[in-house]
């Protein structure tokens, strides 16, 4: 298949919508968090303030990442999709929250490690899917298709994040203005969980095999 007929390919359509609609709006929450830590005017960055931010970015990905198989192969993948996009979404809201009110402690750092993490699942659980909806002789094309495409979004994500602030930086504090980038984060990813529900509850796993290999697996642990 060409690229626009992988656009085309209804199934692949659907996932694609989840995947694409949540790294654009990973692209959109990063830079709030970027102008939030390290660029607003309010506090000074330094070089502490960038390793804990880059931190807090790579962190989750060791920590979750052992549990996300087992959830996985364990679970309908397009409830997984659903729940953690729709939880990032209102995990979000406290975030947008703590912006708003300028804080910068552990409860704000504990809140954005929890939004990352379940990125981590999420994006996981898309990969998996991707097989069992696409013909195996497209199946190189379409995984390149979602993860350049996905890459294009996270940085088309990024600068409306630059966008959105600049327009509500003359009508708010700088702290206001970066929540409210938050908030259109918090959207962002809610949307991502109700196109989700466009995926047939079984359509993207895990298949019988797949849950049989991991109640095995369990028990040699």
């Amino acid at each position: 298949m060409n690229f626009w007929e992988l656009l085309r390919h209804p199934r692949l359509s659907r996932l694609l919508g989840v995947r694409w609609s949540g790294q654009a709006t990973d692209g959109l929450f990063q830079s709030a968090l970027a102008s939030f830590v390290l660029f607003s005017p309010e506090r000074q960055a330094d070089a502490l303030s960038a390793a804990v931010a880059f931190a807090v970015v790579l962190l989750p990905y060791s920590i979750v990442g052992p549990f996300v198989g087992t959830i996985l192969d364990r679970v309908s993948r397009q409830r997984a999709l659903f729940f953690a996009n729709a939880a990032r979404g209102l995990n979000l809201l406290v975030v947008a929250l703590l912006v708003f009110s300028g804080q910068t402690g552990v409860l704000l750092t504990v809140f954005v490690l929890i939004a990352f993490g379940i990125n981590r699942l999420i994006l996981a659980g898309l990969s998996a899917g991707l097989p069992l909806i696409i013909e195996s002789k497209s199946l190189i094309s379409a995984n390149a298709l979602a993860v350049t495409g996905g890459s294009v979004l996270v940085v088309l994500g990024g600068g409306l994040g630059v966008a959105i602030r600049n327009i509500f930086d003359h009508l708010a504090v700088a702290d206001h203005a970066d929540a409210i980038m938050v908030l259109f984060a918090s959207g962002g990813y809610l949307t991502a969980a109700l196109l989700a529900l466009r995926l047939g509850r079984k359509e993207i796993g895990p298949l019988p095999h797949e849950i049989k290999e991991a109640s095995f697996k369990e028990g040699l642990i």
